[in-house]
């Protein structure tokens, strides 16, 4: 797998991560997680040392993907 495709991956579950936890809260498996994100649970302590780590970078990407859209709104319409 080249470099660019493992980058890919992880953004992948870490944007699916990010969804399924606000969803779910963080209880979803990593199991359940990886076949969201259409790849194998195998896969997830290549890109990922633990968990939480994965808990941590999908915290940050929602983070950023709220201030990316409160960014676009119209003033006033944040939010």
């Amino acid at each position: 797998m080249s470099q660019a495709q493992a980058q890919e991956n992880r953004q992948r579950v870490v944007a699916t991560a990010s969804r399924m936890f606000r969803e779910k809260g963080t209880a979803v498996s990593i199991a359940d997680l990886m076949k969201a994100a259409g790849l194998t649970p195998g896969g997830f302590y290549k890109q990922f040392g633990s968990k939480e780590d994965l808990v941590d970078e999908a915290i940050a990407h929602t983070f950023d993907e709220q201030a990316a859209h409160s960014a676009a709104a119209p003033e006033g319409q944040a939010g």
